[in-house]
């Protein structure tokens, strides 16, 4: 399995999602709900990174708890240390703060933030000379995300 598709199917699993990594084409499954379409109530302030494809895109309503999540996953042949340098000032400038963060060198690296009920988490990762980014966010209504 991808560096990609293993993000998304580890992200989705500690949201109390997916138990099992979702299955594409090329695995010999379906989508599981997973298109290469942006979901139309993507959250406007959650930023996507330019100038890459997007390979995957979804959103698993009710999850967690009445919430919803949403996640993304792109590559491109984008330099990672300017890609995650360009989306963190992007989760900055849209009013995130950042919760925790390691890597953002040339092998990229995971960052999450808050907003509101929002939380999200910024993968990026090298993959066989191409960045990888996965972008997931979970809104949980009713629950206030604490700042730092």
């Amino acid at each position: 399995m991808s560096v990609l598709g293993l993000t998304v199917a580890l992200v989705l699993t500690a949201c109390g999602g997916a138990t099992e990594p979702p299955m594409t084409p090329e695995d010999g499954g379906d989508t599981d709900g997973y298109t290469a379409t942006i979901p139309e109530d993507w959250p406007q302030d959650l930023p996507l990174p330019a100038g890459m494809d997007l390979e995957a895109a979804g959103k698993l309503p009710g999850v967690p708890d009445g919430g919803t999540t949403w996640s993304a996953s792109y590559s491109g042949e984008t330099d990672a240390a300017l890609v995650n340098t360009d989306l963190m000032r992007q989760f900055q400038d849209n009013g995130f703060t950042a919760d925790t963060s390691f890597g953002g060198g040339p092998d990229g690296g995971i960052s999450s933030w808050k907003k509101g009920t929002m939380t999200c988490q910024l993968t990026i990762a090298n993959e066989g000379g191409r960045s990888v980014v996965n972008i997931t966010a979970i809104d949980q209504p009713g629950v206030q995300q604490p700042t730092s």
